[in-house]
Order: structure tokens, then C-alpha cells, then sequence
């Protein structure tokens, strides 16, 4: 039951974000953008799935470009599977893959204000040490009030 539970999860989380961002398409003058966007991952990769490349390109993208989100921050983080350096290096190399895709796909370097990385410090759902949890495998791309509040607002390469 309880795999069941976080598959279903995992599957709401994606399918809200494809929501808000149908949502937002829909809407372009709505007054509200909401400030996170997840990017889920497989265990121990930092590739960019390509299901989540629409909810990146239509929702933070088309935003941006509109004007509705001025700066950003990437913040990555792992699930609790392998040792915590290596979930801290893992949960970079993934920020760095969605930095990459924004850059790739029309926003401006600058306006990636800063980039985290959390590695298991963080998770979305609290597991054992050794437990694989799909909803901690991810990249947030946050801007508005959601930014970090570590965040400097200038450029920091990462």
C-alpha cells in the first residue's frame, strides 16, 4: 500500500505542475505564477528525463519569456540511496543538467540567480537511510517568494 501511495504521489506532483503550467498557458494575464517546478529524476542520473522537458519549456520557459519570472534559482536534491557525499555531488550534477536546459532553451545565465544543492538533506517525503523515494530524485526551479532564502541575488556560477 504504501508503494502504491508514492507512486500516486509522484504522479500527482507531475501532473499538477502540468496542470499549473496548462493553466498558465491558458491564462498568459493571470496574476499568480506558481513559484516551484519540479524536475523528477531517475535513481543515481542527472539526465534530464525527456517527459519533463514540456513542463520545463511551456511553463518556467514561456513564463520567463513572457516576463512573469524575472530571476530563478535551481535547487537539487537525491533520495537517501547511496552515501551522503555522493547524494550531495549527485544533487549538484542534476542542478547543473536543468541549468544547462534553461540556458539551452532561451533564459538568460543571469537570470539563474543561484544554484543549491541539498543532496538527502531535504526531502520531499522522509524515508530510512537506503530507501529509494522517486519524490526526492529532483531539481526545483524556484523564483518569486520560493526562492531560497541562502540565495544571493547575484549571478553564482555552479
Amino acid at each position: 500500500m504504501a508503494v502504491y501511495r508514492r507512486k500516486m504521489l509522484a504522479r500527482r506532483a507531475r501532473l499538477t505542475a502540468a496542470a499549473l503550467a496548462t493553466l498558465a498557458l491558458c491564462n498568459p494575464t493571470a496574476a499568480y505564477t506558481p513559484p516551484v517546478a519540479y524536475v523528477f529524476f531517475e535513481s543515481g542520473s542527472a539526465k534530464v528525463d525527456p517527459k519533463t522537458n514540456p513542463i520545463l519549456e511551456q511553463f518556467v520557459i514561456e513564463a520567463y519569456q513572457q516576463g512573469f519570472i524575472e530571476r530563478l534559482a535551481v535547487v537539487g536534491h537525491a533520495d537517501r540511496v547511496g552515501t551522503e557525499p555522493a547524494n550531495l555531488a549527485l544533487s549538484r550534477r542534476r542542478a547543473v543538467a536543468v541549468r544547462d536546459f534553461l540556458i539551452v532553451h532561451g533564459i538568460e545565465p543571469a537570470a539563474i540567480m543561484c544554484g543549491k544543492w541539498y543532496g538527502e538533506l531535504r526531502p520531499m517525503i522522509r524515508t530510512a537511510d537506503g530507501v529509494a523515494e522517486a519524490n526526492n530524485r529532483r531539481v526545483e526551479v524556484v523564483w518569486g517568494n520560493a526562492l531560497p532564502s541562502d540565495c544571493e541575488f547575484v549571478h553564482q556560477p555552479f
